[in-house]
């Protein structure tokens, strides 16, 4: 039988006599290889798994809520905010019923995903009822929230390519790999990276370590882009949490902006080396390309800020420090405000910058700076 993914439910209705065993085995497709060992199902085995003892007295309420399937709302787990409301959904009784079989087809086909591994957990799922749930869990989800394809290279040369917006079941790694982007048809790669082990989730034990991705919390990964035309940079927030036994990876720019003004604005970005005294953000021959920014309520959305122009390659030990320059959109070439620096240590943060009227006045704009679970928000606000 096919089973559709992404927490959808199926009944599986044929189990025989009280005496017969059912084995039960996954393949991603026809034709591909079927996992192994196989899942044994007996009514012994439901007797053991369906330990939960009828209470004098049942909660009608609670039991209904327990009743509904709320993980196909949820799926992939990389948004805690998401849960949070399904959860408030479920407790009033506002949650639809979704039909089996009526969930999206995934974008990535069968024959391109990699050998995966596979949790199998057996639960009693409708209370008080002695019906067992067989939960078929992928060992990692990865999550591309970038805004653009994204690619999985592994040590031996195997790459994998992740759509936006796609989920992604990952190879088990035992070892190091990269992440890499496309820039005029050529493909970049980060510095190696490791999946760890480690919980970092308590902020005062949290290491500065390179390359690591902690088993619970962020780590940052600079992808640098060098052409004839000159350097850039992709600074990428990757996140690891665990869900159910899951570890839901999701990879996202690690800095937003957001127009909040009643102007439409040009954004240029650049990173300078934090040893640097003397810089020159632009040459001659190179002119800025600019990130266009809505005003207003047109543009009531986050905007990745992926790619920012490198003053000189990035080296091993070197600090770097993120500057903006803000312009208003006009047909003419846009005059630029002095470049600020966002990079701040505190979480929250503002300042204020000029900006170049047309007329040849200039205009107060207030940037405000947050950071949370390592991803940087700049807003522009009046």
């Amino acid at each position: 039988m096919e089973i559709q993914g992404q927490g959808q439910e199926h009944q599986l209705l044929a189990m025989g006599k009280y005496t017969d065993s059912l084995y039960l085995t996954f393949q991603m497709s026809p034709g591909m290889k079927m996992s192994s060992p196989p899942v044994e199902l007996s009514y012994s085995l439901a007797e053991k798994v369906t330990t939960e003892k009828l209470p004098s007295k049942i909660e009608m309420d609670d039991l209904c809520q327990r009743w509904m399937a709320t993980q196909p709302f949820c799926w992939p787990f990389d948004d805690s905010r998401v849960e949070s409301h399904v959860h408030e959904l479920n407790c009033e009784g506002l949650l639809p019923y979704i039909p089996v079989n009526c969930v999206g087809k995934s974008i990535i086909r069968p024959s391109e995903v990699p050998d995966i591994e596979l949790n199998v957990e057996l639960s009693q799922r409708w209370p008080y009822c002695n019906t067992v749930l067989v939960d078929v869990k992928p060992w990692a989800l990865l999550v591309n929230r970038i805004g653009v394809d994204i690619y999985l290279v592994e040590q031996s040369g195997k790459e994998w390519k992740i759509l936006s917006g796609s989920v992604f079941v990952p190879p088990p790694h035992q070892e190091q790999f990269s992440l890499g982007v496309q820039w005029l048809g050529e493909l970049y790669l980060s510095k190696p990276l490791l999946l760890s082990q480690d919980d970092w989730s308590a902020p005062r034990y949290w290491p500065k370590v390179e390359g690591r991705v902690p088993l619970v919390g962020h780590a940052l990964v600079f992808i640098q882009i060098v052409t004839e035309m000159g350097l850039k940079i992709c600074p990428l927030c990757i996140t690891s949490t665990i869900h159910e036994g899951v570890r839901v990876i999701a990879m996202n720019a690690a800095w937003f902006v957001s127009n909040q003004t009643e102007t439409d604005l040009l954004m240029i970005t650049c990173m300078v080396a934090s040893s640097s005294t003397q810089i020159k953000l632009f040459s001659k021959k190179q002119k800025p390309k600019s990130l266009k920014l809505k005003a207003a309520p047109e543009n009531n959305r986050l905007q990745p800020v992926l790619f920012w122009d490198l003053t000189s390659p990035v080296s091993h030990d070197s600090e770097y420090q993120q500057y903006v320059c803000l312009a208003q959109k006009s047909s003419d070439e846009p005059v630029w405000s002095h470049p600020v620096c966002v990079t701040m240590s505190v979480p929250d943060s503002r300042l204020t910058v000029s900006v170049p009227e047309i007329n040849g006045t200039t205009k107060p704009y207030l940037v405000m700076i947050h950071k949370k679970d390592g991803l940087t928000y700049l807003i522009t606000k009046n």
